[in-house]
């Protein structure tokens, strides 16, 4: 596990990232809250690492979910649940700074389209927040 956020610890643990993916080993990212927030760093690293980066969302129909600044979701025994991937996305080599924030920017909308269609698809309320 590598733990560190763009207030602590963000560039120790995109070096470990980077160094875990030109070994091979996968690398999961979560989104920040219940926003969804998706940093440009994600796309930093696939720059970095020219490893092909998508987005992964899970809704489940009945869950606990706390009331912390993250909304922690627990599914509840029994629930059903739905995993969509998004499609990969490349980021060039030599993509500028403005590129980057686009590709962040796709891929939560990914990220909530994905969600969005799970919630649809279980018949459960939609917890996605704004778009």
């Amino acid at each position: 596990m590598i733990r560190g956020s763009s207030s602590r610890s963000g560039a120790r643990a995109k070096r470990e990232m980077a160094n875990a993916l030109r070994q091979g080993c996968p690398v999961v990212v979560t989104p920040d809250g219940p926003r969804r927030a998706i940093n440009v760093g994600v796309a930093w690293l696939a720059r970095g690492t020219q490893a092909p980066t998508f987005s992964g969302a899970i809704a489940v129909d009945r869950a606990w979910r706390l009331r912390s600044w993250d909304r922690f979701t627990n599914p509840k025994p029994f629930a059903q649940t739905f995993i969509r991937y998004g499609d990969p996305v490349r980021v060039l080599a030599d993509a500028h700074e403005l590129a980057l924030e686009q590709v962040a920017g796709v891929l939560r909308q990914q990220l909530l389209a994905s969600e969005r269609a799970g919630f649809s698809h279980l018949g459960a309320a939609d917890d996605c927040g704004p778009a």
